[in-house]
């Protein structure tokens, strides 16, 4: 008699890549497959390694620090035209490392890889290759997926919806000869090259073509799915992630927050570095407004020496503890920040500089949780205008607290960790 074949046990590695915001919805999810019993390994970029390990995760670092703070300090990665060609040619780095930790792994276990859009292409090595496993393209912001059937945002530029499906098509393939390819495809067909693989003519194609299933990180009401994105397409939910949820504020915190109204919350992003502009305005601002305010960034030296006793910088704070206890939020529009302010129901002013910023910023505004102000456009009237607007608006207060209401609990993880069990 035949003995049955054996059934192989399931493995989830998870690639990720950017800055936390990026990081921690996957950290969410593997927790949830940990939880389930499923064997997690966790990749990241090298500086956010401790963040998953603090999490129990098995992890391996991608690259070194100093490739990615090579990335982090370069002014350009916060520009709106120089940002995403910097950040594609870098895509190629990643090629080695996914390579060389999947390869250390078990061989007889079945891989279903969750994978940054980014990191796509070197899954894509490693299945040509001959390393068997099935991939998931993980989309944390919706304009990570191109469409003809919404309103198209380049940049700063929003592109009306009456223009032609073909002239939106034809602006797309532009992009990409003139902007995308240039500077993802060297560095992505050097390391194909390596292994014999034929070069890539077409990033973005090569990028939507490789997932077996794709699925997002937003909910519907966020970004309806379009008919135009990669099939089969799974619609997830916000995953918020909270690395300190026991923390307790300082007395110094504490203490500021309770000696007067509700302070603005400032923050640039964690991963940027070039903001010492955006704390002056908002100093001056906030004097002008009478307000009080907390300038939350990692790195102090952008943050003015001489702040008035309204004002408190802090390095680092619970956004799920801090946002309750707020006025308003303004932000950069990172995904991450985007959704744990409509969580919390707190009035945004998203001040987008590149990458996905300008779109998350376009749909709050739709929403009717906040406003929009460019960076580019960054001064102490425009800011003034626009917050005391905001401060004021009982309309987006009210809006604020309907989304809340939208939220399924737990980020529907367990819809989520389904759709990629079955696949």
């Amino acid at each position: 008699m035949n003995n049955p074949p054996s059934i192989k046990q399931k493995h989830f590695v998870i690639l990720s890549f950017g800055t936390l915001g990026d990081i921690y919805p996957f950290i969410n999810i593997a927790l949830a497959l940990q939880d389930k019993g499923h064997r997690v390994t966790f990749l990241c970029p090298s500086v956010h390694e401790r963040y998953a390990k603090d999490a129990k995760i098995v992890c391996y670092g991608l690259g070194t620090d100093e490739q990615y703070l090579s990335v982090i300090n370069n002014p350009d990665l916060w520009h709106s035209r120089k940002g995403v060609p910097l950040v594609l040619q870098s895509i190629g780095y990643a090629v080695e490392p996914f390579l060389e930790t999947i390869r250390k792994l078990p061989k007889d276990h079945e891989y279903i890889v969750l994978a940054h859009p980014l990191t796509l292409p070197a899954t894509a090595v490693a299945r040509s290759i001959g390393i068997a496993m099935k991939i998931v393209g993980i989309y944390l912001a919706p304009s990570n997926l191109r469409s003809v059937h919404e309103p198209m945002t380049i940049g700063p530029l929003r592109v009306p919806p009456w223009i032609p499906k073909n002239i939106q098509r034809w602006i797309w393939k532009n992009i990409d000869t003139r902007i995308i390819d240039p500077a993802a495809l060297p560095g992505l067909n050097e390391a194909r090259e390596v292994y014999g693989l034929l070069p890539i003519e077409r990033f973005t194609e090569h990028m939507y073509s490789i997932p077996d299933l794709s699925l997002t990180l937003f909910p519907y009401w966020f970004a309806k799915q379009q008919p135009d994105w990669p099939y089969p397409m799974f619609s997830g939910d916000f995953q918020l992630y909270d690395p300190t949820p026991n923390q307790t504020f300082s007395a110094e915190l504490n203490s500021f927050l309770a000696m007067g109204d509700a302070p603005i919350v400032f923050t640039p992003g964690t991963g940027n570095r070039h903001a010492a502009r955006y704390f002056r305005v908002a100093m001056e601002v906030c004097h002008r407004l009478q307000k009080r305010a907390i300038f939350l960034t990692s790195f102090h030296d952008q943050v003015p020496q001489a702040l008035p006793d309204t004002i408190l910088w802090q390095k680092y704070l619970s956004f799920r503890k801090l946002l309750p206890r707020v006025a308003a939020l303004v932000h950069h529009g990172g995904i991450g920040t985007v959704a744990e302010a409509l969580y919390a129901g707190v009035p945004q002013l998203i001040v987008p500089l590149a990458h996905d910023q300008f779109d998350n910023a376009a749909r709050v505004q739709a929403l009717g949780a906040g406003s929009v102000l460019i960076a580019s456009r960054l001064r102490c009237n425009s800011l003034f205008d626009k917050l005391e607007a905001l401060l004021s608006s009982n309309e987006i207060k009210k809006q604020c607290k309907l989304i809340t209401e939208k939220f399924v609990q737990g980020g529907n993880i367990a819809a989520l960790c389904k759709a990629v069990e079955s696949i």
